[in-house]
């Protein structure tokens, strides 16, 4: 009687040894099969599920939507989407998926947002798109990010192309709020962001940082018919080529206020933080630590108009005019502003005037090494 009972024991516990095996093992299986199968959809406004998948869903998703309607994403979506009616898109975090990413899948632009469109992105992450403009966003509507990150896309150089490796605006309005456009690459133009004669505003503590450009506008590049806003933002790290422009270059009408901040940027030759073909104004924000080997550390005055209100240039390094360069078409005014501890190899630590317009009202320019060769000033 004791032989037999111990005999059921062990079989027992074999068995339960078993149970417990082949659930660990279902567990696993279902681990493994989830994350092959990353993406999750939900269209919240239609209470619609679709079957979790490596990212069709999400097409399927937004092919079937309403105008209006708002998507929930979880997990990695990887594929190129298309936005052609006005749409919300949210990213849900969870424990499994922490991060809810579009992934380009270097095929194309990540993200296309069609002419006329409505959209807003919301607490997604866009990447790995490969195209040669807008790689990881071509917007031609009007968009606007909410505490979403542009980073690892690419614009590629092809014949007359390479520009806007994270975010193309052509033509469309591009609102950032509280968002992030980093390590992003352009061989070509607009490392970060590319806005070609649209309207785009970097806003709320946004951050432009660490993107390359392959020849001008390591951060921005902002053409003749752009309208480029940073408002208490920042644009840092960031790095242009032979152009110029390491932070931004500017062709069209850039302000840069309320607080922002454009520091440690690098261009190879001019305008280490922002080269300016257009009209810059920069009110009550501040120019540090910008660098190149030509013409210009904060700011490259080529061509065009450039007035600064209660800013301070500081701590910027170049060529000639290591705090501020003023080409002979350009015009410069400064109004209670302070240019201090800017460095020059030449000539024009603080600021070097190459024959064009200066007027200075209520400014300090001083701490500049090794001179400051202001050469005219205007009335």
């Amino acid at each position: 009687m004791e032989t037999l009972r111990h005999s059921a024991l062990r079989l027992l516990t074999l068995l339960m040894t078993i149970a417990l095996a082949e659930i660990a093992l279902g567990a696993a299986q279902s681990q493994t099969a989830a994350s092959a199968r990353p993406c999750r959809v939900v269209n919240a406004t239609q209470k619609k599920h679709f079957p979790p998948d490596s990212g069709e869903s999400l097409t399927a998703a937004i092919e079937s939507a309403n105008p209006d309607d708002l998507l929930e994403i979880t997990g990695i979506c990887t594929g190129t989407y298309t936005l052609s009616q006005n749409i919300d898109l949210t990213g849900v975090s969870t424990k499994q998926f922490p991060i809810p990413t579009l992934d380009g899948g270097q095929a194309g632009s990540t993200l296309t947002v069609a002419p006329g469109v409505n959209a807003t992105l919301t607490d997604l992450t866009i990447t790995n798109g490969a195209s040669g403009f807008g790689a990881g966003i071509h917007n031609f509507g009007n968009l606007t990010l909410i505490a979403c990150a542009v980073s690892g896309n690419r614009a590629f150089f092809r014949t007359g192309t390479g520009a806007g490796g994270g975010i193309q605006n052509a033509g469309g309005s591009l609102i950032l709020r509280a968002s992030l456009v980093s390590g992003n690459i352009a061989e070509e133009g607009g490392g970060g962001i590319s806005n070609a004669g649209g309207i785009v505003t970097v806003t709320e503590s946004s951050t432009v940082s660490g993107n390359i450009a392959g020849d001008f506008g390591g951060g921005i590049t902002n053409t003749s018919t752009g309208v480029l806003t940073i408002d208490a933002s920042t644009v840092t790290g960031n790095r242009g080529g032979p152009s110029g422009g390491g932070g931004i270059r500017n062709g069209g009408t850039l302000t840069v206020q309320n607080s922002s901040t454009v520091s440690d940027n690098s261009a190879r030759f001019d305008g280490g933080g922002i080269l300016n073909e257009g009209t810059l104004t920069v009110n009550s924000s501040t120019l540090s630590r910008n660098r190149g080997s030509g013409a210009g550390g904060a700011i490259n005055n080529r061509s065009g108009i450039v007035i600064l209100n209660s800013s301070r240039v500081s701590g910027n390094e170049n060529g000639v005019g290591g705090g501020i360069f003023n080409n002979v078409t350009g015009a410069l005014t400064l109004n209670s502003s302070v240019v201090t501890g800017n460095t020059a190899v030449v000539a024009g630590g603080g600021i070097y005037n190459n024959a064009g317009h200066v007027t200075l009202t209520a400014c300090v320019v001083t701490v500049y090494i090794p001179d400051n060769s202001i050469a005219d000033l205007g009335d």
